[in-house]
């Protein structure tokens, strides 16, 4: 028996209203509405961390919850031989029968859980089927993952699959070229199938072995949709050799009962080819083959490569009507693929992965939701009473912002919350109330996008408050398009450093009041990259690289990214700078400290991904941490007792506790601080301490 878990979502508009006991039935169909109605009788269902009645009705922003008692899950074989390992990647031997990130009833009968046992910061790159074996990249540290991610979405990580399928084919090598999409089935409600308004696959075909009524093959895919391989040899007439679930036609059964996680037949991650994130070299990983398909003969083998060659550039599609079957002619080659699904959470930082299917994964089970896991332990160990203080946080509508402002608050504090003027901002307010009642918050209007109104928002702390003990800049925006503010800056450069330089600029008299006051800045993984460019700091909004092109964006590089790069490394500069005019000045009663906030699923991405610059879906949505996790590196900045000026707080890779952490010498960097200031200063006036 496991230790339970703990499910949680932010509810969206479109189940704001709703019972809560019809949303869950509806949502998550595993349990009938009866069901539903016992788990919230027993208290195991909470909103925004309170027991509810089935009647309850949900609001926009709340924190829903279903603590799920331990249960006994399915058996699955344990064992990850480690076929490759260094500092940066590790790549394991799945066995088949196992799941790679939980769902269906699995939780550490995963992959997943069982990789972080012995090997706590590591993570899939993509995903096998449970009864797919074979060959698995992980990362190991969140640079390692985004050059890995970036590598996915090229379509330049090579993929290789052996295969037994029925039938006897007209050709020895051949490429499946058919649309992937869900269709109903009512087992599970939709699935994946062969559609042909879905998006593009393609997956080419090398014919190893004839047997009796199946042949042995290899299958190398350049794309990665869910349960390609078995949709593709089923579409080509060849299903695979014991699938339940897919027909020729690439199809299920209109009268079928089986589920994706049904097994039987045989498929094997054969080899795995990547660039070395650190050293750039090329990897080819190979996994031993499982009995049943091993060719028997290696010079039928060579004979039938033969065969390819020689048919390739002569032989005719099967199937022109449905475009399922084309000749190949010499090695595969990839195509580019563009990452674009729906998911329910976003990413609050921009490293990426595991990155799509490959060649057949889980579907239709309700994915593991995001159990909170230190935030407990950081309020108990990492806070201090705030009673008396006065907090200010920028972007506090939801995110780690929302979470900060609400922890601050049960400590005592009283907070501001400096927002665009928006239903969200209002609808925040009222939730925080809600969940802190008693407590004293100030909404204050601050459009960062806009100097004019952060001038303003500090008038109005001025009047209000004559000492301010802390100041988190946490709101930011990511990898939005090239266009400038009406101030003529560079969106992101405005909203991320430009306008916090102002906010902390003119506040700073009321925070040198405070016997002890924290200058909180929240920074991400993007800061790791090249240097400060003074360009970005300029009045050029508009005019700093475009808007880079589809792949680039899915692969989280081109000018949208160099452009947020610039603000996190920015936020970066600006902490340290700051220290180091702190000291020179023998200021010790204000604080200049930084944070990170690993992966954690908020709702930041929005924006971007409908701006088009990035992929909404990103199956390492399964791996994030909660909001409230995310939100601990600026809250042990905020009100840790024992943080001192620079301290930098965050997981050590993209998920965890929040450690204090070494800062990179990159954020030392005089050159680095010296852009930064005097590019802020430029734009908003002189910052004297």
């Amino acid at each position: 028996m496991n230790d339970g878990y703990t499910y949680s979502e932010v509810i969206d508009l479109h189940a704001a209203g709703q019972p809560v006991d019809v949303y869950l039935s509806g949502r998550y169909r595993h349990s009938s509405l009866t069901e539903w109605r016992e788990h919230i009788q027993l208290g195991r269902v909470l909103i925004d961390g309170v027991r509810v009645t089935t009647d309850a009705l949900l609001d926009h922003g709340q924190v829903l919850e279903w603590r799920r008692p331990p249960w006994n899950e399915p058996g699955a074989p344990l064992t990850l031989p480690v076929l490759y390992q260094d500092d940066a990647v590790r790549v394991v031997h799945k066995p088949a029968g196992l799941p790679t990130l939980p769902g269906g009833g699995f939780l550490q009968h995963t992959l997943l859980h069982q990789l972080r046992l012995a090997d706590p910061s590591a993570s899939p790159m993509h995903r096998l089927g449970r009864w797919t074996s074979g060959a698995v990249l992980c990362a190991r540290d969140p640079s390692a993952a985004a050059k890995i991610a970036s590598q996915f979405s090229a379509c330049t990580v090579t993929k290789r699959y052996r295969a037994l399928a029925t039938g006897r084919p007209a050709l020895d090598c051949f490429e499946i070229d058919v649309a992937i999409g869900p269709v109903p089935y009512a087992p599970i409600g939709t699935l994946h199938a062969k559609r042909p308004d879905g998006r593009p696959a393609l997956s080419q075909v090398r014919v190893l072995e004839q047997r009796r009524d199946a042949f042995l093959c290899d299958v190398t895919i350049s794309t990665g949709r869910p349960h390609q391989i078995r949709i593709h040899m089923a579409a080509a007439g060849h299903p695979l050799v014991g699938d339940p679930l897919y027909m020729a036609g690439g199809l299920p059964a209109p009268d079928g009962t089986a589920v994706p996680g049904d097994g039987g037949y045989l498929l094997h991650a054969a080899e795995l080819g990547f660039d070395h994130p650190t050293t750039g070299e090329r990897v080819t990983v190979t996994a031993s083959l499982p009995d049943g398909l091993r060719v028997s003969d290696l010079a039928e083998r060579a004979e039938a490569t033969a065969r390819c060659t020689s048919h390739g550039a002569h032989a005719q599609s099967r199937d022109r009507r449905a475009s399922a079957l084309i000749p190949c002619d010499g090695p595969p080659t990839l195509m580019p693929s563009k990452r674009i699904v729906h998911m329910k959470h976003r990413i609050e930082q921009d490293a990426a992965a595991p990155h799509g299917h490959d060649g057949d994964t889980e579907e239709g089970t309700m994915p593991a939701q995001i159990e909170t896991l230190h935030l407990n332990t950081v309020v108990a160990n990492h806070t201090r009473d705030m009673t008396g203080r006065i907090a200010a946080v920028t972007g506090t509508t939801t995110g780690t912002g929302f979470i900060c402002a609400r922890e601050l608050a049960k400590r005592g504090a009283t907070v501001l919350l400096l927002n665009r003027a928006s239903s969200r901002a209002s609808s925040s307010l009222a939730q925080l109330r809600q969940a802190v009642p008693g407590a004293t918050f100030q909404a204050i209007v601050c459009d960062l996008q806009d100097f004019a109104s952060v001038r303003a928002a500090i008038a109005t702390i001025k009047a209000s408050h004559d000492r301010l003990d802390v100041l988190c800049n946490n709101a930011g925006v990511m990898a939005l398009e090239d266009f400038a503010t009406k101030d003529g800056y560079d969106v992101q450069i405005q909203t991320n450093c430009i306008s916090h330089f102002l906010l902390t600029k003119e506040l700073f008299p009321l925070l040198a009041k405070s016997d002890d006051a924290r200058i909180v800045n929240h920074s991400s993984g993007a800061r790791l990259g090249p240097p400060l460019e003074e360009k970005y700091f300029a009045r050029q909004g508009g005019d700093l690289g475009g808007n880079g092109t589809a792949a680039q964006n899915a692969s989280f590089s081109g000018p949208r990214w160099m452009r947020y790069h610039q603000t996190k490394l920015g936020n970066a500069a600006f902490t340290y700078g700051l220290k180091q005019r702190l000291e020179a000045a023998g200021i010790t009663n204000v604080k200049s400290l930084l944070a990170h906030p690993g992966l954690a699923a908020t709702n930041l991405q929005v924006t971007t991904a409908e701006t088009g610059g990035m992929p909404l879906d990103l199956p390492i949505m399964q791996q994030a941490q909660s909001p409230e996790d995310g939100a601990l590196g600026i809250m042990r900045a905020c009100m840790d007792p024992a943080a001192a000026s620079g301290d930098f707080f965050g997981p050590k890779t993209w998920s965890g506790f929040p450690e204090l952490l070494p800062p990179e010498d990159l954020l030392l960097d005089a050159e680095n601080i010296r852009i930064n200031w005097q590019g802020c200063e430029a734009a908003v006036g002189e910052f004297s301490l």
